[in-house]
């Protein structure tokens, strides 16, 4: 991934008005933050295209033992359309990654703050399972706090 590629796809975040709700905990404030965030070798980044256009990226992180962290951003384009398809079709190759002893991932969680009711509905389409709620574990750039609503999906 160039810088010149991510730099591309930050400004197209900038310019959907979706990078509050993608980096909700605004540490991703700027162009050489998401570079920085999408080359960390503890994020695995894939992006998404129609033709050769990108309709959205998502990453894996945190990977430890058996489990990681799911993290999807999706442009406008694709979210009446095909955001469901293109998030099962991720699921499914974080799945089916392969480990030392058999397959890699048996759980993928997601945890998303309280107040994107739209993404907590994307999430539940993609299968996973509302695990619960921890109160007031966010707190964005002003210190404003909100809920983490827990989310997992297990192998199939």
């Amino acid at each position: 991934m160039s810088d010149y590629f991510l730099d591309g796809i930050f400004d197209k975040i900038v310019e959907q008005k979706i990078l509050k709700i993608t980096f909700w905990e605004e540490h991703i404030t700027d162009a050489s933050h998401f570079v920085k965030m999408a080359k960390n070798p503890n994020n695995h980044v894939v992006f998404f295209f129609e033709d050769i256009h990108p309709v959205g990226f998502a990453w894996i992180s945190n990977l430890s033992g058996n489990y990681g962290f799911a993290h999807f951003c999706l442009f406008r384009e694709v979210w009446k359309t095909k955001s469901v398809d293109i998030g099962k079709d991720t699921l499914d190759y974080w799945f089916s990654w392969p480990g030392d002893d058999g397959p890699l991932l048996d759980v993928i969680i997601g945890i998303m703050p309280g107040f994107n009711r739209r993404a907590h509905k994307f999430i539940e389409r993609l299968g996973l399972t509302r695990l619960g709620i921890i109160p007031g574990m966010f707190r964005d750039a002003n210190r404003n706090q909100d809920d983490a609503v827990i989310y997992y999906k297990t192998r199939e």
